[in-house]
């Protein structure tokens, strides 16, 4: 790295001379003491229009804190500290008469990110509309506030697209029935004869109202998941959490002739997922008529619960056991995953951090 030198002093070490260096394609300086950078006013947005990414420092400037015991490097006028966005504990010193930025060492990564985790508050903080309130009146079905993924989600919707062709292929008779029953279907009885069907079962469904539900909740929380694990490790989960489901299922009605569709387990999976890597995720639900909003885990935690009353009454036409137990890997992978989602996911470390505070309005 190559240093040219000045004659600003660095705020925080007593007559250090700073020294230029390039950061994100802009020459601001450094102290080579501390660490810390100096940024001329517009330097730092334009270090974010580098990465791609947009922010003005002025009109999105967090809380003022107080006024600092440093001195600007450029017009030696005290400085003012912010946070750098509301809600997000990390501060900088601000100049306000010549706009200069000067950021301590252990702040920086955080500053880098700004823009993004802005984005991923407001989504998570984003409050109801009318919209969702007919939405959700009309179906029951939960509204997700999450962090919105970078890429578009080509395995989610491509799993959604195959499961909807199958559907069809069985409604329309395309399937035969034998083959659909014997080669297809997961079945105890015919289990050891026909294993793939750990996998095949995954992509069949019983009815509309049976693949819309499964369909939907894939939609909503698989983007997120898929943009966090990334697209192979993504869709082999997916594809384990229903193989998982399924030898639950055959676990609890061995030698039983108990046939069984859908994508349910593999969806249960995700949830179980979910939950772990996304801890500051959002639902909102409808109850009766009021539109209330939990954390994601509770609300899945809520759906684990009512499934586990089922197994232990025995409902019929439900295959509890198989979203149990897709639930539980659903946990254990995202535990085992979680370090290396947050290591290539700075904002999602970021937002799971308890630094960060949002908003608890309906």
């Amino acid at each position: 790295m190559h240093y040219s030198n000045n004659y600003k002093l660095c705020p925080c070490c007593a007559k250090q001379p700073l020294k230029q260096t390039q950061y994100q394609n802009q020459e601001v300086d450094l102290c080579t003491e501390c660490g810390g950078l100096w940024f001329e006013g517009g330097e730092l947005e334009a270090s974010y229009a580098h990465q791609q990414q947009q922010h003005s420092l002025k009109e999105n400037i967090g809380a003022y804190v107080c006024s600092s015991d440093k001195a600007c490097p450029d017009c030696n006028k005290s400085l003012e500290t912010f946070k750098i966005i509301d809600n997000f504990d990390v501060e900088i010193d601000l100049c306000t008469s010549c706009s200069g930025v000067w950021i301590d060492k252990h702040e920086l990564e955080q500053v880098e990110h700004t823009p993004s985790l802005r984005q991923a508050m407001l989504a998570l903080n984003k409050t109801n509309n009318f919209a969702s309130y007919i939405f959700q009146f009309i179906t029951q079905m939960p509204v997700e506030y999450n962090i919105k993924p970078k890429n578009f989600p080509v395995i989610t919707v491509s799993l959604i697209v195959i499961n909807v062709l199958f559907f069809i292929f069985t409604l329309t008779g395309l399937i035969p029935e034998p083959f659909l029953s014997q080669a297809l279907v997961m079945d105890p009885i015919y289990f050891a004869d026909a294993p793939w069907t750990l996998f095949t079962y995954q992509f069949l469904h019983g009815s509309w109202l049976h693949i819309l539900g499964n369909m939907y909740f894939l939609y909503v929380i698989g983007d997120n998941l898929e943009d966090a694990l990334g697209k192979i490790p993504y869709l082999l989960l997916y594809l384990g959490f229903g193989a998982l489901g399924g030898l639950a299922f055959y676990g609890v009605h061995l030698g039983e002739m108990a046939p069984m569709v859908g994508a349910s387990g593999a969806v249960a999976g995700l949830f179980g997922a979910y939950i772990v890597l996304f801890r500051k995720a959002k639902l909102s639900y409808m109850f009766f008529v009021y539109q209330a909003r939990l954390p994601a885990w509770a609300y899945f935690m809520i759906w684990l619960g009512l499934n586990i009353y089922g197994f232990v009454q025995s409902s019929a036409g439900v295959a509890w056991s198989a979203h149990i137990g897709g639930f539980i890997a659903g946990l254990i992978a995202g535990k085992l995953y979680y370090n290396k989602v947050l290591a290539k996911n700075p904002v999602i470390s970021f937002v799971n951090n308890n630094d960060i505070k949002l908003e608890t309005s309906k």
